[in-house]
């Protein structure tokens, strides 16, 4: 293991309840007022955030807050116990997604990200032993909407992907932990070696991931960053929360013994034991003082921080190994298949650090011995995750700064894989393939099958993905592409009904508006690269172009916007570029064609508007739009419908124009923060959807007049543009979200 230092539809009750609550059998957890100290009384619970409307499988926004409070309505500080949602009736086919346990802090508890997926009216009751139950008020989940548009469109932390012993085939993965903010995805499970994924149940948070597998039971454990242990029985489908009645900082599952998992809990450190898979814990006050655990394979001995200590399961004193510099900072161990510990560190806190080095423990001895590790380029400016191959003990991977190392001696000489630079959070062996690697990269799982010279992702099928930009081809049954950093470009080819990866490294995107199937990136590597099918396959067309953050095409020409208020152009398809751009009064955001004349370009920037009647060749600003909206004023976001041109600003303003830009009129200004993407209905000109950064979508009618939020379940959720593709159907919207990926509606926005 590897660690790093660092209703159907109608009425349905939802139960909350608070675990241990007035349960004397719960250790540790007494509220003992000191002498002198006001006693408050306790009120109950309370709904200090209720649920509020929305649509099936969106969150409930503003998010559902829960506390404890005295009889003046105030959280109950000391009151830092676990609270449980449930579903008090099952009705068939509906799943209460998202967190069911959280840990109140302070007396009160958030549940981030809770959705139903079956339309009906639903109440929240909260209650606790001792406690009378309180009843939020109804709220409607509604078919009609914004609905997730998301399969095949991927994301997720650089977690660790753990295989299961008996079955290498079936792989779990998860970025979250201890030490998250926020979601990572969740858990992904897949039986096919990584071809194919499956989000794991409902239950389990997506700040979960995966800590261990019981080899007898194939019983899959789990901990997220609220300080739970969940296991599952059937593969990662369901889940069952672990109540210890404490948080803790880590558990580890005994590999030797089927049931037995030990863990830390935060309360003074203390070691907890369980021998029936997590149903009954007992302490063990003499093993306290842990922050990571891990159990040896062999005689479950149990190692703490990785291996500066360890102890065997029948004695009552930790045993101390020598031979470490002091101080000593380990920033990642791991223990192979035979007992022995390898640790990466030094006597710094941060990189580059002199000395650093990896130590290897051997099982049985007492003493760590550092590694010659021959071959190995730079050691003190950075040693990442170590991994063996349980099949091949000698066979040693690591990453350092400059890519991955490979030693087939047990750590003695190291050689490039051939994988330069490559950068990761968690290596894992095949338990029968030496040459079959699983690296946590950013965005997800990658996979090697030639002993690390090559990686591929392998993560498909899943959610939770920042988006950040569209475009959408030519033809009648267009690709729509979205740009999804740092994932790369994905494309969908069914309406935004499922996604395929199609490039990686997007800087920015322009599909040909006339031939279909034609379509231009800016990697990131610098070139331009085209696409004549759609996406599927790409071919470079310029080794070095433009430093375009935004680009446009027309057909025939082809603009790009960089970084530096300067646009450049080229006639040959992105080939050729001039050697000098065009200066615009700041840097762009936004590029637009006007359809009644393929020579007027319009631009967003960060210093206004600006307006080219030349096909860019040169642009103006003074008296267009700039005393209405001032070079002050930021422009994010475009749209265009007849001779309505309307733009996005900071602050929540939407300006329209009906001159060409000559003269503008500020039609809204609302507390939304900055309107980041504009859409006209494509079969119904006089409506126009708005996204925003800080209150979802707003939905305009009458030529710019407000008509307030489109969907009540996207308030609090922050977007980054928006598109209406005729071709897929009428009063039909695909909105970019920056944490839930792709929403579509097709009722105009309501």
């Amino acid at each position: 293991m590897t660690r790093t230092a660092v209703t159907a539809a109608g009425f349905l009750v939802l139960g909350i309840t608070v675990a241990g609550c007035g349960d004397d059998s719960s250790p540790g957890h007494h509220l003992t007022p000191k002498t002198g100290d006001r006693i408050p009384r306790i009120s109950g619970l309370a709904f200090i955030s209720p649920p509020t409307d929305s649509a099936t499988d969106l969150p409930l926004a503003p998010m559902v807050r829960v506390a404890v409070v005295d009889s003046m309505g105030v959280p109950l500080a000391a009151w830092n116990k676990p609270v449980t949602i449930s579903l008090s009736e099952n009705a068939p086919g509906t799943i209460l997604a998202g967190p069911h346990t959280v840990n109140l802090v302070e007396g009160s508890g958030e549940f981030e990200g809770l959705s139903l997926n079956v339309a009906g009216t639903y109440s929240l009751v909260a209650s606790t032993p001792g406690l009378p139950p309180v009843t939020s008020r109804p709220f409607v989940i509604s078919n009609h909407g914004w609905f997730a548009a998301r399969k095949g469109l991927e994301g997720a932390g650089d977690g660790a992907v753990t295989v299961d012993p008996s079955s290498p085939n079936t792989l779990y993965f998860g970025g979250g932990g201890r030490y998250v903010s926020e979601g990572s995805g969740g858990v992904f499970t897949s039986t096919t070696g990584g071809q194919t994924w499956s989000v794991a149940g409902a239950e389990l948070p997506d700040t979960a991931k995966v800590v261990g597998i019981d080899p007898a039971s194939s019983a899959v454990y789990a901990f997220d960053k609220d300080a739970h242990a969940w296991r599952s029985q059937d593969g990662g489908s369901s889940w069952t929360l672990l109540n210890f009645g404490f948080p803790f900082l880590d558990i580890a599952v005994d590999p030797r013994t089927s049931g037995s998992v030990w863990a830390i809990a935060t309360d003074r450190r203390t070691l907890y034991h369980t021998s029936d898979a997590g149903r009954t814990w007992s302490a063990d006050n003499a093993k306290s003082d842990c922050s990571y655990l891990d159990v040896d394979p062999t005689d479950s001995t149990l190692i703490c921080d990785g291996g500066l200590r360890r102890m065997t399961s029948d004695s009552a004193a930790w045993d101390v190994p020598s031979g470490l510099p002091s101080p000593y900072f380990a920033w990642f161990h791991h223990v192979d298949h035979a007992g022995n510990i390898y640790s990466a560190g030094g006597q710094c806190i941060t990189w580059p650090c002199p000395g650093a080095a990896i130590y290897k423990l051997a099982k049985g001895s007492s003493t760590w011995r550092k590694l010659t590790a021959r071959g190995w380029t730079n050691l003190d400016h950075y040693i990442g995750p170590i991994a063996t191959s349980p099949s091949s003990p000698s066979t040693v991977y690591a990453v350092g700064w400059d890519g991955l190392y490979k030693s087939v001696d047990g750590g003695e000489t190291f050689a490039l894989t051939g994988n330069d630079y490559f950068s990761c959070s968690s290596l894992t062996i095949d338990p029968y393939d030496p040459n079959v690697v699983y690296a946590g990269v950013y965005g997800g799982p990658a996979k090697s099958t030639d002993g690390g010279r090559t990686f591929t992702r392998i993560l498909t099928g899943l959610h939770n993905v920042r988006v950040d930009h569209f475009a959408v081809g030519a033809g009648a049954a267009p690709t729509i592409y979205a740009v999804a950093s740092p994932w790369g470009l994905f494309r969908s080819t069914d309406g935004a009904r499922t996604w395929s990866q199609s490039f990686t490294s997007v800087k920015a995107i322009a599909t040909d508006p006339v031939h279909e199937g034609l379509a231009w990136v800016h990697s990131y590597d610098g070139s331009i690269q085209r696409t004549i099918d759609g996406g599927t396959t790409w071919h470079e067309v310029s080794a070095k172009g433009p430093d375009a953050t935004v680009m446009l095409s027309d057909g025939t020409n082809l603009w790009a916007a960089d970084a530096h208020a300067k646009v450049w152009q080229s006639t040959d398809g992105g080939k050729h570029w001039p050697v000098a751009g065009v200066d615009l009064p700041g840097n762009v955001n936004a590029l637009l064609l006007d359809p009644a004349d393929p020579k007027t370009l319009y631009a967003a920037t960060t210093k206004g508007f600006a307006k080219s009647t030349n096909g860019g060749a040169s642009w103006s600003v003074s008296g267009d739009c700039s005393p209405s909206i001032g070079t002050d004023q930021a422009l994010l976001s475009m749209a265009i419908s007849g001779t309505h041109l309307y733009m996005g600003g900071t602050e929540g303003r939407v300006y329209v124009s009906t001159d060409g830009g000559k003269t503008c009129e500020r039609r809204l200004a609302f507390s939304a923060g900055k309107i980041r993407g504009l859409a006209v209905d494509s079969s119904d000109p006089s409506t126009v959807l708005a996204v925003t950064e800080l209150r979802g979508i707003y939905r305009l009618t009458e030529r710019g007049g407000d008509d307030g939020p489109s969907n009540v379940g996207l308030q609090g959720l922050k977007f980054n543009d928006v598109i209406a593709p005729a071709a897929w159907g009428l009063h039909t919207f695909f909105a970019a979200s920056s944490v839930y990926g792709v929403f579509e509606n097709s009722s105009g926005g309501r």
